[in-house]
């Protein structure tokens, strides 16, 4: 009889462990959370104001893919919109842009139109050297290669 009392326990053992092991993941997977709603408040008839709502101060973001086939690396790359503007850097991944490598960009519009006339963009390169590309037509998702010519589409 004591021979057969440690092969049975430890087969009771083993078994009650893969039972709580089993219900656990159950409980865990039964238990996930709903997703929230949105809800709606029925009392409130007042019509929010156009000019305090959200969707008019949102800024739009110009989103596109920019390729570097200038023969340089580039450190430094910035965006105006008109010549008066501000430049806006973007971030490059890594802290440059090699030779033949496309990116994606995303340039927040602040509240104003892609110009018609084209962007102003800033290349700053490893040596120091800067090169303008002015008139570069960007629109939502497309693709342009900067080259030492200029821009091709």
């Amino acid at each position: 009889m004591k021979r057969y009392l440690k092969p049975i326990l430890a087969v009771v053992i083993i078994s009650l462990s893969f039972t709580i092991f089993s219900a656990c993941g159950e409980k865990e997977a039964n238990n996930t959370p709903a997703p929230p709603t949105e809800t709606t408040d029925l009392d409130n008839t007042e019509e929010p104001k156009k000019e305090d709502s959200e969707e008019n101060n949102k800024s739009e973001f110009l989103k596109f893919e920019l390729g570097n086939d200038i023969g340089k690396t580039v450190v430094k790359l910035s965006f105006k919109a008109q010549e008066g503007d501000d430049w806006t850097e973007i971030k490059l991944f890594e802290d440059v842009w090699q030779s033949g490598f496309i990116i994606p960009v995303e340039v927040e519009l602040k509240n104003k139109k892609n110009p018609e006339s084209g962007w102003y963009i800033r290349t700053v390169f490893e040596d120091g050297t800067e090169e303008l590309f002015e008139g570069v037509k960007l629109t939502e998702g497309s693709s342009v290669i900067l080259t030492e010519e200029g821009p091709v589409y």
